[in-house]
């Protein structure tokens, strides 16, 4: 996977990567899970809408605006996300790409608590204690604010019953984290 920061095409071949990369490991399964990049014009790049991994493809990127206004899509809609992932880059203006995973760990530690302790060196690396993000309906504004308050001060957060979401200087450093 290549830097966020980097072309236009490097971009989507880097989300392309991380969608496979993310369910071969196992924190993502069949269309679940979603990225976005912040291109050095303002735009951002999405993951489409319900297209497996294994079929996506750097063509099918969605470019959209900062109010999240579809700019060129390759075929089907932004993920459903996209609220959320605006949020993330509004609450972050450093952050240069956002994944989110559904990781079972991730979900289960999150229908368990309200915040995980920074109990291990990885968790102080995001900034401290890991904050659970109220559960809201997928794609819901409610969501997004709920994901960008829990992300204040971190770069890392858990959606409550949901996975897990986090920002970083690249696609990579985005990954790792969440």
């Amino acid at each position: 996977m290549s830097t966020a920061l980097g072309s236009e095409s490097e971009g989507r071949a880097a989300l392309v990567d991380v969608m496979r990369r993310a369910v071969a490991e196992g924190l993502s399964n069949g269309t679940s899970g979603n990225a976005s990049v912040r291109l050095p014009d303002g735009r951002f790049l999405v993951t489409p809408s319900a297209v497996p991994p294994d079929e996506l493809t750097p063509e099918a990127m969605v470019a959209v605006g900062p109010d999240g206004s579809v700019l060129e899509s390759g075929g089907p809609p932004p993920t459903t996300e996209l609220a959320m992932h605006l949020a993330v880059y509004a609450a972050a203006p450093h952050a240069a790409a956002v994944v989110h995973t559904h990781s079972p760990f991730a979900a289960a530690v999150a229908c368990a608590c309200d915040e995980l302790p920074a109990v291990h060196y990885d968790i102080v690396a995001l900034g401290g204690a890991l904050r659970v993000a109220p559960y809201a309906v997928f794609g819901s504004a409610e969501l997004a604010a709920n994901v960008a308050a829990a992300l204040a001060g971190r770069c890392a957060a858990l959606l409550g019953n949901h996975g897990a979401v986090a920002h970083g200087a690249s696609v990579r450093e985005a990954y790792d984290r969440a």
